[in-house]
């Protein structure tokens, strides 16, 4: 018998190391925080309207399977979006929350989300013009978890959350890329003569 507690007290011992492990990491000042770049052969402007259409939204967003617009207004800042989400690692249940347009301009988009009973995301894209012609992307964003049970789980889901990003604008700047140039942008691109 003093065995089996000898394994008991060592799997305690193991539970709590793993517990104060998280906790201490979620307390870190980067807990929540997402930073990805990637350079982009398009214009900003074309790479801008990726983040605005739906359509296009649903082709780059991994797990985005529906758009739709919330109350009014329809577009610009204060607009706001419900995404429905079917998560692949959750049986395909079907998720949602609502993606808000904070600000827009023609280099930056910045949108919040409130996912209930998770937590809330400020994310920013920012879209650098570089001398070639393309765009740098550079995504930044801050999502701060509601709830103990959330916040003691940031240090896994924060870097499942940065690979998800990482893999989401690998598959736009493919997607972008790979579709033909906006008629202003071949016309800027064709020298006169």
């Amino acid at each position: 018998m003093k065995w089996v507690k000898s394994i008991g007290g060592g799997l305690l011992g193991l539970i709590a190391l793993a517990f104060v492990t998280l906790l201490g990491m979620s307390k870190r000042g980067e807990a929540g925080h997402m930073h990805t770049t990637t350079d982009i052969a398009r214009p900003p402007a074309e790479v801008r309207t990726w983040f605005e259409q739906p359509a296009k939204l649903t082709q780059w967003v991994a797990w985005l399977v529906e758009v739709k617009p919330v109350g009014s207004p329809a577009s610009g800042p204060g607009s706001q979006q419900e995404w429905f989400m079917l998560d692949p690692r959750d049986q395909g249940k079907r998720s949602s929350f609502v993606r808000t347009l904070e600000s827009q301009t023609d280099s930056s988009t910045t949108i919040t989300i409130a996912a209930p009973g998770i937590g809330d995301d400020r994310a920013t894209a920012t879209y650098h013009a570089l001398p070639n012609g393309g765009t740098r992307l550079v995504s930044d964003s801050r999502f701060v978890y509601s709830g103990f049970f959330w916040s003691l789980l940031e240090p896994l889901v924060t870097p499942e959350a940065q690979k998800k990003e990482v893999e989401d604008l690998a598959r736009l700047k493919a997607l972008i890329e790979a579709s033909p140039r906006s008629p202003a942008a071949v016309s800027s691109a064709t020298p006169s003569r």
